[in-house]
């Protein structure tokens, strides 16, 4: 059974109640599930052991089978001789190619297939060095290896260094292999052991042993302790792992920041670089409570964490961090917040962040404090803002609240009906307020009314945001843009409904107004220029803008955030780091450190512009699986299907070309796989690229290459031979043809001589009548000429008058005859009695 994951499907773990102060704002982490919940073809829920292949694969080895993960699709093995079920403990790198995996039942193998091993025990450490050797400590605490992994070779024992009762676990590096055990470290080069840290015993055996790329040995033992060891030194250091609550550690990994990670037995979490204090987290940031198995650096960046009994943990982004629940007791676990306006606080240390069906957050600089139902905030809320050290307004749905830090607050303005936005400080030092049904608000004399000299001249009382630019004030409606100046108020463009302005932002001598459709560019009092979805913009819709210290805009949209510096824009959305990928109306704000704070549908989110981005690797195609080399004559269809193992939450795409159809590619598409139909013989070539979506950079393509082997009427010999049959039908056709035009040649030579010897007979001497013109034959007999005629060719005679027979014998007629002829209307003649 398959499983597709969607790559931007993000589920953040919901922390448990919050015991006291928080340390940072946002302290959830942007984790991505696997479990059966998320993924039913996952074999079982508790995941023993993680491996990432030299494709980019990764593989979980669970209490129940193996599966391997593309970023795409989660597979469980199948196949002659797979670990497809019963208890996997381990997995290791095969020097060789491929990789080991360890059972209870035996070692399995894999380098382009699969084979079982039989183990004298259950398998609890293992590695292979280069030389093809593989090293197994036995759950007993033995040492044991096999020499040869075909299976053709024993597994023997291994003698341990003098004073050292059972191995615990084993790393390799250059070929060497690396021990732990409870007196410390020993590396075996040449046939023989050597201590790498010994120093005191340690407290117990150790549950975990890393040993990293500079030679440093790192062992988890007892209920969390965790102790570094430098290559060569006589004692362990322990690290500090303050406030940890994970007990037992179980795992250790280094990620390529070269931070160490510790995972414990409870569910939490520690990392952090060599002689420096670790992080701790726990469930408050967003891990399960359950034991971390395992841990997993990904040649992505992300980090991978197997919880017990649920599945795995994908940490997405460190960059992106997360606030998600309104501490309340009676709050069921999936509820979740929706975060609108977000405002700094006079200090500079902290900030405002309204909370729209619950209250307000207050970050001071060091704890969060929020303000609900219980302090007076009753009413659905859109906007706050601290006017004065210590005392916050609050806007909110009809109306607006006032209250003290750590006071309760009063309704002090009425709106019959809609919000109020938020709050603006003019030049002047007034402050003004834009509502969603009464255009905008001005505060005098310590008091709240509506601005009418104003709002009866703008497009639109639905003001979403406001901008001052020296004395002029901007207003972006639901209709457009008014700019009111010297107490007049021009309304900005044609007024469209179908660009509502939903925020406002000075850029240099621009106005950027983002609202339905993308952001309009203004300048010079004309629209420069149009941003849209096809520019880069984080959504159809951008709902709120800032700018940062550094010059870069950024921009809450409809399908994320975004951020625009050097000419292009970056976008973060569900699977990149964000909760959920709509953000919302005023809810961005840029702290002096540079960090971005993002109101959306799930959560307060913060962007921390202080962790460098790590180098992405190029991205890697293959066949899968390989195409054959050929087709045999009886087909002539084929599916190709490759992949390009991304394991991080990043959308790719491919493309595809058939030299022999033609030289332009296809259309970019999600689709991992391709159909031929109705092949022809010979050569066919197919060519894939891969990029990740969005981006202009394809990889280099993927060439398969394929013979389709010819039918036999498809063949030389067949189209010789056909040569041949038409060489023998021509011929005989054009024998036959020769015959059939020469007897009828025949023919016609017979009928010309026919009709010449008639012709023929007319000729010569012909005894003619000198009276009546009678001719005699050649019998001698006298018959008229017609019928003399007539008898040897095939005249025909008519009989007529002459004019001088006419004349001469008939003249009675002739005057009538010729009139006829003439076309005289002379009366006609009356016929004589009698015979003429």
């Amino acid at each position: 059974m398959t499983r597709r994951i969607p790559c931007l499907l993000l589920a953040l773990s919901i922390p448990a109640l919050f015991a006291g102060a928080l340390p940072e704002p946002t302290p959830v982490r942007a984790f991505r599930h696997l479990d059966k919940q998320q993924t039913p073809s996952l074999p079982q829920s508790t995941v023993m052991a993680l491996h990432q292949d030299e494709l980019g694969l990764l593989w979980i080895a669970t209490l129940d089978g193996l599966a391997s993960f593309d970023g795409r699709e989660l597979r469980p093995v199948s196949g002659p001789g797979a670990p497809a079920f019963g208890a996997l403990r381990t997995i290791s790198t095969r020097p060789a190619g491929g990789f080991y995996v360890g059972a209870t039942t035996g070692l399995f193998v894999s380098d382009g297939s699969w084979r079982r091993l039989d183990t004298e025990e259950a398998v609890g450490s293992l590695v292979g060095d280069g030389g093809g050797a593989v090293w197994m400590v036995g759950r007993s605490g033995k040492l044991w290896r096999l020499d040869d992994d075909s299976g053709a070779g024993a597994w023997r024992p291994v003698d341990l260094p003098d004073g050292v009762e059972r191995a615990d676990h084993l790393q390799i590096q250059d070929g060497d292999v690396w021990m732990a055990h409870r007196g410390g470290v020993h590396r075996r080069s040449g046939g023989g052991w050597s201590p790498a840290v010994v120093g005191e015993p340690l407290p117990s055996s150790p549950s975990a042993f890393l040993l990293t790329a500079n030679g440093d040995s790192w062992i988890a033992v007892g209920s969390g302790g965790l102790l570094h060891g430098e290559v060569g030194a006589e004692t362990w250091t322990p690290v500090e792992l303050e406030g940890w609550s994970g007990g037992r550690i179980r795992a250790l990994a280094q990620d390529r920041r070269g931070r160490i990670w510790a995972g414990g037995n409870d569910g939490a979490a520690a990392f952090g670089h060599p002689g420096e204090p670790f992080t701790v987290w726990s469930g408050d940031n967003g891990l399960r409570r359950e034991g971390v198995l395992s841990i997993l650096p990904d040649r992505e960046g992300t980090l991978w964490l197997s919880a017990n009994g649920y599945g795995l943990q994908q940490l997405v982004s460190e960059e992106w961090s997360h606030r998600n629940r309104w501490e309340e007791v009676d709050a069921p676990p999936e509820t979740r917040v929706q975060v609108f306006g977000i405002a700094g606080t006079q200090d500079g240390e902290g900030f405002l962040a309204a909370v729209f069906d619950r209250g307000i957050w207050h970050w001071d600089g060091r704890r969060m404090h929020q303000y609900g139902a219980a302090e007076g905030l009753r009413e659905n809320v859109r906007s706050a803002v601290e006017a004065e050290p210590g005392r916050f307004w609050v806007g909110a749905r009809r109306g607006i609240f006032e209250g003290p830090a750590g006071g309760a607050f009063k309704k002090t303005f009425d709106l019959p009906s809609g919000f109020v936005y938020g709050f603006s400080q003019g030049p002047d030092g007034a402050w003004w307020a834009f509502t969603s049904t009464a255009g905008v608000l001005k505060r005098e004399e310590g008091r709240w009314r509506t601005a009418d000299e104003i709002n009866r001249q703008i497009p639109d009382p639905n003001v979403r945001d406001v901008l001052w630019r020296g004395d002029e004030l901007w207003l972006g409606t639901m209709r457009g843009l008014a700019l009111v100046k010297g107490g007049r108020v021009e309304t900005l463009g044609d007024g469209d409904p179908a660009f509502a302005i939903h925020a406002l932002l000075e850029v240099g001598d621009e106005v950027w107004a983002g609202g339905f459709g993308g952001i309009e560019v203004w300048r010079g009092g004309a629209v420069d220029r149009l941003l849209t979805l096809e520019d880069g913009l984080p959504g159809q819709t951008t709902y709120s803008l800032a700018m940062a210290g550094d010059g870069a805009v950024w921009a809450g949209g409809s399908a994320g955030v975004g951020r625009f510096a050097d000419g292009g824009w970056r976008v973060w959305g569900v699977g990149s780091g964000l909760l959920e990928s709509e953000c919302n109306h005023q809810g961005l704000w840029v702290a002096p450190d540079g960090s971005v704070y993002v109101g959306t549908m799930g959560s307060l989110a913060k962007f921390d512009s202080g962790v460098d981005p790590l180098v992405r690797p190029e991205l890697e195609l293959q066949w899968n699986p390989r195409p054959p080399d050929s087709l045999p004559a009886d087909q002539r269809s084929i599916r190709l299907a490759w992949s390009s193992p991304w394991l991080a939450p990043t959308s790719i795409e491919y493309r595809t070309r058939i030299p022999r159809l033609g030289d332009a590619w296809s259309s970019p598409k999600a689709d991992d796989s391709l159909a031929l139909e109705n092949l022809g013989p010979g050569l066919w070539r197919v060519e894939v690229a891969a990029r990740f979506v969005g981006e202009a950079d394809w990889t280099e393509p993927l060439v398969a290459e394929w013979h389709v082997a010819p039918r036999f009427w498809e063949t030389g010999g067949f189209y010789g031979l056909c040569g041949i049959l038409l060489a023998l039908v021509t011929g005989c056709t054009v024998r036959w043809r020769t015959r059939r035009l020469a007897r009828r040649a025949k023919e016609l030579e017979l009928a010309v001589e026919e009709q010449l010897a008639r012709l023929k007979i007319l000729g010569g001497l012909l005894p003619i009548c000198t009276h009546c013109k009678k001719v005699r034959d050649d019998a001698g007999y006298w018959q008229q000429i017609e019928a003399y005629i007539q008898e040897r060719s095939q005249a025909e005679f008519s009989h007529s008058l002459c004019p001088s027979c006419l004349r001469d014998h008939y003249p009675d007629f002739e005057e009538a005859v010729v009139g006829a002829i003439d076309g005289r209307d002379d009366p006609p003649i009356e016929k004589a009695p009698g015979p003429l």
